[in-house]
Formats: C-alpha cells, structure tokens, sequence
C-alpha cells in the first residue's frame, strides 16, 4: 500500500512538471517547431515533397500508428511513396494541423535542451476541401547537431468526424471571414481564389471607408507587390529580345551618388531582379541620405526599392518611354488589365480605393502619386491582379 502511494505522488509531481513545462505559443520555440510541423506534413506530406521528409525525419526514427503498426525511417518513406504519394496529380488525402490544440514541452537533460514533444491532433481530407477523419499525435522532436529532427512520432485514436463537427472551407464561410476581420481589426480584405491557374473565384469584404462597403472591384495600393510587375515587363522585354539581364546597367544610366564607386558596373537586371544589388531599401535609410553599397553586388541578398527604381530609370532611358507606358504596352493591354496603373490619373476611380490603416486603426493619407515607382504604389484590383 505505502508503494503504491508513493508511486501515485510521484506520478503526480512528474505530471505537474510536465504540465508546468508547456511553453506558450509567443515563444520562439512554439514557432520553431510549429515550423517543421509545418514544413514537415504540408510540404511534405500534402504535397509530396519526399526530399523534405528525408531532411526531416531522424535516421533512427521510430514511428507508431494505431492502424498500420510500426515503421523506421526506411519503412516510412516507402510506404509513402508507394501510397498517397504514388498520383500527386489526383491524390485527395490532406492533412490539416489544429493549431489551437498543439502542446510543446521542452525536455532538458543537465540543464540543456535535448529535444521536444509537440502533443497534438490534425485533421484528414481524403476529398477536396472536405475533411472527414481526425486523429491524435505526439512527437518527439530530437535536437541532432543542432537541429530537430522528428525521432519519434505516436499517431492514434483515429476516426471518421461527424457531418456537423467538420470545418467548411475558409474560402465559403462568409461568416467566419467577417469575424476574423473584426477580431483582427482589419478593414478591408480582397481573396482571389485561383483553381489550376485560373480564377475561380474574387470576394472583397469589409469596408472601403468608414461606413462604406467594399466593392466587388475595390481598388487596392497593393505596395511592394508593383515589384513583380516590374520585373514582368522586364523579363517580357528579355524574352522579346529587346533587353539582357547581363547586360551592365551603367550602359544606360549610373546615379552620381555612387558613379565614382566602381561596383556600380556590376549591376545588372539579373542582380537587381534577385535583390542582389548591395542597396539599401530606400537611400533615405542611410546616414547621409544617398544611395550606397552595403555589400557587394551579387554576394548576397539584400531587399532593395532602389535597386527596382535603378532598372526603371535604365528601361526608360533605353526606350524612351515611362515604366507606365512599358507597362501598358507589354502586360496591361494584352492582358486586359483595365484597372490597373503605377500612377494616380483621372481614370482612377477614388470611391472605390481602399484606404489603409496603420496598426492601431488611424488611416493612412491616401498616396496620390504623379510619377511613376517601380518597387511601390501600384493601384489594382484583385481581379486584374
């Protein structure tokens, strides 16, 4: 009797213990492993990234599961090609983290971190946007040579869900959007959904002003997403053989803040395209206020509106026309994107544009600008976007 007593206390200590280790989901570590959670099944296992599970899974892993037994690493990669991952093109079976519901408790051994066991459970879709099973997992994350891999994973109590326990596709669920705007104080939201690389569906929710509900075709400042047209009309150029992303840019321009620094002929589209060019973001961010090199051209990445301004002051210099005009030319005529500009003209419609707000719910000025910017201020539409 007195063992069994002392073996009920120390159960119960071990378990406060374990209870008291639960990190919170603000930490660093919550998020790390959420990440190879992340990396590890919707990569993975949602997209049959084999090479990410190999990269993730310890060579000693052991995995259990209440339906299928037991499997190694060997095993378990096996039976995952020969499975659900044998017709990517057609495969419905998904896997869906819940979030709200994973633990994370960090193991020590002499006062360091040896590894984690993330408690959780994930729902299965095996038919688009329908979720029918739910099951429990726990996995033990180990730390090896400084990274975690997955060692051990358990995964039971699977089951089928009730009709009224499943989860509606975010995307159909008006209902829920709206809320989780309100919770999250934000205005306005444009979703384009995109099925097989066409649009199938656009919505707009919330308000374009205070009082004022977004329009169907609200249009949006969508900022630093100008720079992938920028390089659209660039790269169209390339192709049209009218422009050499090797090509040095200094042949059509070079800014006197850094003409007599030699590195800026290593500047070409192609670095510039990749963030490479060595720029500040903006040159106002620097000391001094000009443009400079924090590094060399081509060695690293360092995200940069200047090097996008660059390109743009290049192609009109060599064409002869604004970024605009290039841009009409080349992607918003052929594409009948009617909505679309770089800058603010009477053609753009104020009573649909969406007003920005910064994160304690003060609006933005809105930006009426006159002349063109390559990285920023391009005025869309979702639909045309």
């Amino acid at each position: 009797m007195t063992k069994k007593i002392i073996f009920v206390f120390l159960f119960l200590f071990l378990f406060s213990k374990i209870i008291y280790s639960q990190i919170p989901k603000t930490d660093a570590l919550f998020k790390t492993i959420l990440a190879k959670d992340s990396m590890l099944f919707d990569a993975g296992f949602n997209h049959c990234d084999i090479s990410q599970f190999e990269d993730l899974l310890s060579e000693n892993l052991k995995f259990y599961h209440d339906k299928d037994g037991f499997s190694d690493k060997t095993k378990f990669i096996s039976d995952l090609k020969k499975g659900i991952c044998n017709n990517t093109e057609n495969r419905q079976v998904k896997r869906f983290l819940l979030k709200e519901k994973t633990e994370i408790f960090p193991l020590y051994k002499n006062g360091a971190l040896y590894g984690v066991v993330q408690n959780g459970e994930h729902l299965f879709s095996e038919k688009r946007e329908i979720q029918n099973g739910i099951a429990k997992f726990s996995n033990f994350w180990k730390l090896e040579n400084g990274d975690f891999k997955l060692a051990e994973s358990f995964s039971f109590d699977h089951k089928p869900l009730l009709e009224n326990e499943r989860k509606p596709n975010i995307f159909d669920d008006d209902y829920a959007i709206e809320n989780w705007l309100n919770e999250n104080k934000i205005k306005t939201l444009g979703l384009g959904i995109i099925e097989k690389g066409k649009l199938k569906q656009v919505k707009v929710f919330g308000e374009i002003s205070e009082g004022n509900s977004a329009p169907y075709n609200t249009i949006f400042n969508v900022a630093s997403l100008t720079k992938p047209i920028t390089a659209m009309v660039a790269l169209r150029l390339v192709s049209l053989g009218k422009w050499n992303l090797d090509e040095p840019i200094y042949k059509y321009i070079t800014d006197s803040d850094i003409a007599k620094d030699p590195r800026n002929k290593k500047l070409t589209t192609r670095i510039i395209l990749s963030h490479q060019t060595g720029f500040p973001n903006w040159r106002t961010d620097t000391d001094n206020k000009k443009l400079q090199f924090l590094f060399e051209p081509g060695t690293q990445y360092g995200y940069s509106g200047e090097g996008f301004e660059y390109l743009r002051k290049a192609l009109e210099k060599k064409f002869k026309k604004s970024l605009e005009k290039l841009a009409e030319e080349l992607i918003f005529v052929p594409l009948k994107m009617s909505e679309t500009d770089f800058i603010w003209n009477k053609n753009t419609d104020e009573s649909r544009f969406a007003i920005g707000y910064d994160e304690s719910g003060k609006p933005y000025e809105t930006t009426k600008n006159t002349t063109t910017n390559a990285a920023d201020y391009l005025h869309t539409t979702i639909e045309d976007y």
